[in-house]
């Protein structure tokens, strides 16, 4: 754990270098008094002492030969701290069912997911999933339960007993909400052996309202790493049943539209993303029917179309709906 609480202090603080005496503090904030940085690095001859110039502040520091090897541990941590949970869980022998969220110890998993969201590095939520995988299928199935437990709770205030003064970064309460509700949704993603309905994983009379709250915090707090990362390592569908809306996270991506990701951000842009797919159609094709939402192709471009194109961003999406949702119109946004 103590070479993993080195990977996750890195992490936080968004550099592959740390000095020795932050990472003496946060070590021993995470993993008890005696946990230097020397002891925990010197028997890994991927983890290296660094010279003064490159931590920044004069001081001599410590960084990985690799940064894989940062991105695996920290993968690795988030996964220790979620069987942690469900360890201390099952040691209260309480029922899953019936575990409301003050009563469960996720003190660890706060701490280690409530700086930054894990998929601003790729290859750690690729690590996490492996690692998870990995579990017993039960195992996953109690720390998908209380994981949901969790998440619908997350953004209350509730009071922390254990590893209060780990902070490698001085985050705002926003922020490291933000932070933690997203890694825990990676999280229930990542261990969960199907897609997983935002309807199964809010619950409540309107659940696809929760999940509007949600994404506006993200993309507000999460900054442009966090959130793209997050669009990439999990995928969103929006589905229908029985005339019921929902999301389904960890399937099949939504194929690119004209509305953009503006559904992440209200449940009811539904039927006017339709509309308005419909009305940038004959701008792109002579006949608007090549430019269905289906097939989403444009084979008969309009040739007053082209002079408009060009290679900036704001024109192209006003030629072709917003361009790159829009990649097999040749004529008009992939020549232009």
């Amino acid at each position: 754990m103590r070479l993993g609480a080195v990977a996750l202090s890195m992490f936080a603080r968004g550099r592959p270098v740390a000095a020795a005496a932050a990472l003496d503090a946060d070590l021993a904030a995470l993993c008890g008094p005696g946990s230097g940085a020397d002891r925990a690095t010197r028997r890994f001859f991927f983890a290296r002492r660094t010279s003064a110039h490159r931590t920044g502040n004069g001081t001599d520091g410590y960084e990985f030969a690799h940064a894989t090897f940062g991105e695996f541990l920290v993968g690795w941590l988030a996964v220790f701290a979620v069987r942690e949970l469900v360890r201390r869980h099952d040691l209260t022998g309480g029922e899953l069912a019936a575990a409301p969220a003050q009563d469960l110890d996720d003190d660890l998993l706060y701490a280690v997911t409530s700086f930054s969201c894990l998929a601003e590095r790729g290859p750690i939520v690729g690590f996490a999933v492996e690692l998870l995988a990995g579990l017993p299928a039960r195992e996953r199935e109690r720390a998908v339960e209380l994981l949901g437990v969790l998440l619908r709770e997350s953004l209350y205030e509730r009071r922390r007993r254990s590893f209060t003064a780990f902070e490698p970064v001085r985050r705002p309460v926003t922020r490291r909400l933000a932070a933690y509700s997203a890694n825990l949704t990676l999280l229930i993603v990542a261990a969960s052996a199907a897609p997983v309905r935002v309807s199964e994983l809010f619950g409540g009379p309107d659940p696809l309202a929760r999940w509007t709250s949600h994404a506006h915090l993200w993309r507000s707090q999460l900054g442009d790493g966090g959130w793209s990362g997050l669009l990439a390592a999990m995928p969103a569908l929006r589905v229908s049943e029985h005339g019921e809306r929902d999301i389904l996270l960890g399937g099949p991506a939504e194929p690119p539209g004209g509305d953009g990701l503006g559904w992440w951000f209200g449940h009811g842009l539904g039927r006017r993303a339709t509309v308005l797919r419909h009305r940038a159609a004959p701008p792109c094709c002579a006949t608007g029917s090549g430019c269905s939402p289906s097939a989403r192709t444009c084979s008969t471009p309009t040739p007053t179309c082209w002079p408009t194109c060009s290679t900036r961003a704001p024109t192209r999406r006003s030629c072709c709906a917003r361009g790159a949702g829009w990649p097999a119109c040749p004529g008009c946004c992939g020549t232009c």
